[in-house]
């Protein structure tokens, strides 16, 4: 099963006293664990979800009539990411595959996405602004949300000086010092990035890192990021 393009959200846990793990919150007979060496970042967790129903129109079954597809978890401290082909797979695990404790427990972690991208329009320090999806309230239906892409959005002109115009909701980010998009990130904790080479896991803990050193991420408790 080959692992490209992720897609999924970030999660923290519901403030109690009687927490359950990460690994029980997410643990059950049709989740079944890779090996992890097999993979050179051993902090992301490889899984196996059989479902009983294709989760993607073209699916094809195994041989025992069970879709399979990836879930790949990322555990930090009181925060998880959940991540698939797509972000629907990681919502039918949540809805009918995991234990009903997880939807008591967890919660989906919002990243300040306005917020994020109007300080890397200014301080393009670590990572520069590859995608932008924003609302404009401004001008009412005549123009209700714009869209920008490029190799470092935040360079032009055109978006600084119209950026207190804009509620963003979605961005990309890349390095400040070259290559393709890292990640891209929603205000509803929504994560999806390519994970063909083997070291984008770390990047992508180092890109969540740097987000919440700068208080980006509403959730602080414990953890790398």
């Amino acid at each position: 099963m080959e692992i490209e393009i992720l897609s999924g959200f970030l999660f923290t846990k519901a403030k109690s006293s009687n927490s359950p793990s990460w690994d029980d919150l997410i643990s059950c007979n049709d989740i079944l664990p890779i090996d992890t060496n097999l993979h050179s970042n051993s902090s992301w967790r490889f899984f196996i979800i059989n479902s009983d129903i294709p989760l993607q129109k073209e699916d094809v079954p195994n041989e025992r009539n069970i879709f399979e597809y990836p879930l790949v978890v990322r555990k930090s401290g009181e925060k998880v990411i959940l991540l698939s082909y797509t972000r629907k797979i990681v919502d039918h695990c949540i809805n009918n595959i995991f234990p009903r404790t997880f939807s008591k427990f967890a919660r989906f972690l919002p990243i300040e996405i306005n917020s994020l991208v109007k300080h890397l329009a200014y301080n393009p320090n670590r990572y520069v602004i590859s995608f932008v999806h924003a609302r404009v309230q401004a001008y009412g239906e005549a123009l209700r949300a714009v869209s920008f892409y490029g190799d470092d959005v935040a360079e032009v002109p055109l978006f600084r000086e119209n950026l207190g115009f804009f509620s963003c909701y979605t961005c990309g980010l890349r390095d400040v010092t070259g290559g393709g998009e890292l990640i891209r990130l929603g205000n509803d904790g929504y994560i999806s990035f390519n994970y063909a080479k083997s070291d984008h896991g770390k990047k992508i803990d180092l890109v969540l890192s740097y987000i919440s050193s700068l208080g980006f991420l509403t959730s602080r408790s414990g953890g790398e990021f």
